[in-house]
């Protein structure tokens, strides 16, 4: 049980078989019940006529972790955060591989402004701002224009030392060939250099795009220079994707003859941000964008970031903030002598947690008068329901607290 004084309780739960049996010493590793004030198991024919309640959980080393007694007749809402899945922001500037595009201007300074939201990461007001520019040439197309810019941030945001956004070029893909005879083809994390398996030059040359993929949403990189005897290529940015092996037919080439006439913009997706537990918060990366001579040329903002309900790293991050106020945690002196203890499983089934919220009025008498104070408790299950929270499952935990919250079983809290 972590408990921010007698503001806020979390009880976390993991993978675990119901049990059936009185006390919570009963309980599975993992497993969540509901309790009477003297240990008996609740159920859903005996949770209305419970004065208190309490809910426990048992942990890997055989502890228990119980919370304090609670008057049912206290609880004044209860209410259900099925898991959610955070989301990357993504944006596209021009063509975003269905549509859309950059209005080409000769002899202009096209200047990309991002505020990127740091919110309590940084010690400054917690914005930042960064930018990419190109200046285009007296006859520019918009392949010369998004391979600028698109050179231009990857540059400039190399020089953060957390990666939070990626920018991909996008062209459009009617002009695509395949890559036969080239082989496999490697890419190297923040490399320039891509080496091919039978012969990098079989059909690419120098000025040809290489897309890994073969849509119009897959990037492109332009091939600068080829050693045909190693069997390499250098492309004009570092690679932005992760190191790994793509087949040859899961490649194509776009030929530097059809550029000309291809749509072609570049693509922001923010990425997962560090986080370590009482130190980095978790967020999600945010940013606005302004265009600055671009004229006519389209923004799409593709996707907003979300943090979505249940992220394991939001439910640590709360347990640590729970726990820090019992004394278990110094936020001075060694770190490694005072670690908070923590149940949160990194590699929880369904890849998050769903919660459940109960608020209630909490009493205490402090010279000889009540101090009434709202109250919050909060309980954390796998996404992956397990059969103790499980609506299905006789007498799960889920029932027994909607008996307690509304009078009945009403469904109100089932999480799958």
């Amino acid at each position: 049980m972590y408990t921010q004084r007698n503001v806020e309780f979390l009880q976390i739960g993991d993978t675990a078989e119901k049990t059936t049996a009185n006390y919570p010493d009963s309980l599975n590793v993992g497993e969540i019940g509901v309790f009477n004030a003297q240990g008996v198991r609740l159920t859903e024919a005996t949770a209305a006529a419970a004065e208190k309640f309490i809910l426990a959980t048992k942990l890997a080393d055989g502890s228990i972790l119980r919370s304090p007694d609670f008057m049912s007749a206290s609880v004044k809402s209860a209410k259900r955060l099925v898991y959610t899945a955070s989301t990357n922001q993504i944006d596209c500037l021009g063509f975003d591989g269905t549509g859309g595009a950059i209005e080409v201007l000769n002899d202009n300074l096209y200047k990309v402004h991002i505020q990127v939201q740091e919110l309590l990461r940084s010690n400054t007001d917690g914005r930042k701002w960064k930018y990419g520019a190109y200046q285009s040439s007296p006859n520019a197309t918009q392949e010369e224009i998004a391979q600028g810019l698109h050179k231009s941030l990857v540059l400039n945001f190399d020089r953060e030392p957390e990666k939070f956004i990626i920018f991909d070029m996008l062209m459009g893909a009617g002009s695509d060939v395949a890559i036969a005879g080239t082989g496999d083809v490697t890419f190297t994390a923040t490399s320039t250099t891509i080496s091919a398996a039978t012969d990098i030059d079989a059909v690419l040359t120098v000025g040809d795009y290489i897309r890994v993929g073969t849509t119009a949403t897959d990037p492109v990189y332009k091939i600068v220079s080829i050693d045909a005897t190693a069997n390499t290529a250098q492309i004009n940015v570092p690679f932005q994707g992760t190191t790994g092996t793509v087949v040859e037919a899961g490649l194509t080439s776009v030929p530097s003859a059809a550029l000309a006439a291809l749509a072609a913009g570049v693509k922001f997706t923010g990425q997962e941000l560090e986080f370590k537990r009482g130190k980095l918060n978790y967020e999600v990366a945010r940013w606005e964008t302004q265009l600055l001579d671009f004229g006519t040329t389209t923004y799409n903002s593709v996707q907003a970031a979300t943090p979505g309900s249940g992220e394991i790293n939001d439910v640590s991050q709360m347990e640590w903030f729970l726990i820090g106020n019992e004394g278990e945690y110094h936020r001075e002196g060694f770190s490694v002598i005072d670690q908070p203890r923590s149940t949160v499983n990194i590699a929880v089934a369904g890849g998050g947690y769903s919660m459940i919220r109960l608020t209630f009025d909490g009493k205490d008498v402090v010279s000889f008068s009540d101090n009434v104070s709202p109250q919050v408790m909060s309980i954390a299950v796998p996404a992956t329901t397990p059969n103790y929270a499980l609506d299905a499952t006789a007498d799960d935990i889920t029932d027994v607290l909607e008996v307690i919250a509304f009078g009945s079983a009403n469904g109100n809290l089932d999480l799958g």
